[in-house]
């Protein structure tokens, strides 16, 4: 039976996916079972959202690149939950903005606090040295990822 072998390629997108799900596995919060994955990051998206007014649910889901159904089912599903609120906009009464409540911020702060939590016990296990380098190598890949020279579509 012949062994497989894999490409760095191959390597690497298994190893993302390992860390990925190791860590989405691991957090409580989310895992709670109350909220999906998918609207965990919607409202990630909303707290870092550069308009303090709020966003447009069509901005939200051409950013994150789904439909605009599937981002008015997930904010139908926080706002039952009372995670975020819908307002209509001061300028133009036709548009509506979406941001979070101080409850959803509240909510969001957890998850954070256990991934930096997380993250911690990680760079205790790799050490000072790897950790830096850790740190060094995924922001350069972030940068190449980020350049829209570079994008996969």
């Amino acid at each position: 039976m012949p062994s497989e072998t894999f490409s760095r390629s191959e390597t690497l997108l298994a190893a993302t996916r390992r860390f990925t799900r190791a860590g989405l596995s691991s957090s409580t919060a989310i895992n709670s079972g109350d909220i999906g994955r998918a609207e965990w990051h919607l409202m990630w998206l909303l707290n870092h959202w550069p308009d303090p007014t709020g966003a447009q649910p069509s901005a939200l889901a051409k950013r994150l690149q789904v439909t605009a159904g599937s981002v008015a089912q997930k904010l139908r599903n926080l706002e039952a939950k009372s995670l975020i609120v819908r307002k209509q906009d001061k300028q133009d009464g036709r548009v509506v903005l979406v941001k979070l409540t101080a409850r959803g911020q509240k909510r969001l702060a957890q998850v954070r606090d256990e991934y930096l939590a997380h993250f911690e016990q990680l760079i205790t296990h790799l050490g000072d040295a790897e950790a830096d380098r850790l740190i060094q190598l995924l922001q350069s890949a972030a940068d190449f990822l980020e350049n829209p020279e570079n994008a996969l579509c």
